[in-house]
């Protein structure tokens, strides 16, 4: 669920032009990480002989970033789009 909404939001806010390599960038972040995580994650269980300490560990961990994410531009993305659902467009910079 959490994927699925990222990349909604993320087709809805960023524009035509760039949305091929902002989700690009995404996937290299995200699929890079998640090998990363599943090794740490098998480490930590064999050492805890548990999996509830890291279940718990990244269920704490996911509701914190969300919560830290309601503060940033991301958690109030309906701000950078028109009525219409289209990304609104960004100020032109001056030379």
């Amino acid at each position: 669920l959490f994927t699925i909404g990222t990349y909604s939001l993320t087709q809805r806010i960023v524009p035509n032009e760039l949305l091929g390599r902002v989700i690009t960038c995404i996937r290299v972040l995200t699929w890079s990480t998640a090998a990363v995580g599943a090794i740490l994650g098998g480490l930590a269980i064999e050492r805890l002989q548990s999996a509830v300490p890291v279940y718990a560990a990244i269920g704490l961990t996911v509701c914190a970033a969300a919560l830290l994410f309601t503060s940033t531009p991301l958690g109030h993305a309906e701000r950078y789009l028109a009525d219409d659902g289209s990304p609104v467009p960004a100020p032109a910079h001056e030379s």
